[in-house]
């Protein structure tokens, strides 16, 4: 295409913005989403460590809530990635409460006895002297 001499040549990047021309940049409702996604991630992984985990994926579902609150009205992607974040995340809450209540069951209480010391009404027997004699 020739241009003719009084007219200017085509810009193909036309210089109203640095990053006018990317496509459209989402706000803080995508943050909230992916905040929430990604701490689910974290503590999902973490659920070995309930003591890590379990913050973690409260605070990300607290992030999911936020973010599923600001998403809402908009729907769509924003609101997909929200609600992904919101389950995940009350998935690894669930995991790391669980985890974290499943050894209670194999640690004893207070109430039960060492198991070195004699029951109740037996008389106290004991150990051998340790002085063996060998016949020759």
């Amino acid at each position: 295409m020739a241009t003719q001499a009084n007219e200017p040549a085509p810009q193909y990047f036309p210089m109203r913005g640095a990053l006018t021309w990317l496509p459209q940049r989402y706000p803080l409702p995508w943050a909230w989403g992916m905040v929430s996604l990604t701490l689910g991630f974290i503590s999902l992984v973490l659920a070995v460590l309930p003591v890590l985990g379990i913050p973690i994926s409260s605070c990300a579902l607290a992030s999911g809530v936020i973010g599923l609150a600001v998403a809402w009205p908009r729907g769509g992607v924003l609101l997909r990635w929200t609600l992904m974040g919101v389950v995940l995340s009350g998935a690894s809450l669930g995991m790391n409460i669980a985890l974290w209540n499943a050894v209670a069951g194999y640690v004893p209480d207070r109430g039960v006895g060492l198991p070195w010391n004699p029951p109740s009404g037996r008389p106290y027997i004991s150990p051998p002297s340790g002085v063996f004699t060998d016949s020759e």
